[in-house]
């Protein structure tokens, strides 16, 4: 049985002004994250598809491929950017909240621990964050 057979096509009427450089659902399944290849990364509703929250850098990132990623229980999003941090913003409110310093290049990647208090980000290195309080989710 093909699970994927019944899905149906959603077309977002929103129109980029630039290029999609990474997307992840929400592991609650409620909501995707785009990163764009300017200084903006979108919260678009998974079964919807509008905007919910347009989330912005303080860079003006040109045609850069910066990663995003979810925290394990849906409530932060982190986005790479041009100048070697890691922004964070609360998914609901938008808030942005302190970032994460110490990349020496753009962040392209950026991956959370799916069980613990934990991330990996990556610009010309890796780089592992980890939370003083990191067995506990």
């Amino acid at each position: 049985l093909n699970c994927f057979a019944c899905l149906e096509w959603l077309r977002l009427e929103w129109r980029p002004r630039a290029a999609w450089t990474d997307i992840k659902f929400s592991p609650d399944g409620d909501n995707i994250l785009v990163a764009t290849a300017s200084p903006v990364f979108l919260v678009i509703d998974a079964f919807e598809g509008h905007i919910k929250r347009v989330l912005a850098t303080s860079h003006s990132e040109k045609e850069l491929r910066t990663g995003c990623d979810w925290s394990p229980d849906s409530k932060l999003v982190l986005g790479g950017s041009s100048d070697g941090t890691i922004h964070i913003w609360n998914a609901s409110s938008g808030r942005s909240a302190p970032k994460l310093q110490g990349h020496a290049g753009a962040v392209g990647t950026v991956l959370c621990n799916p069980k613990y208090l934990s991330l990996a980000s990556t610009c010309s290195s890796t780089a592992l964050w980890i939370s003083t309080n990191s067995r506990e989710a």
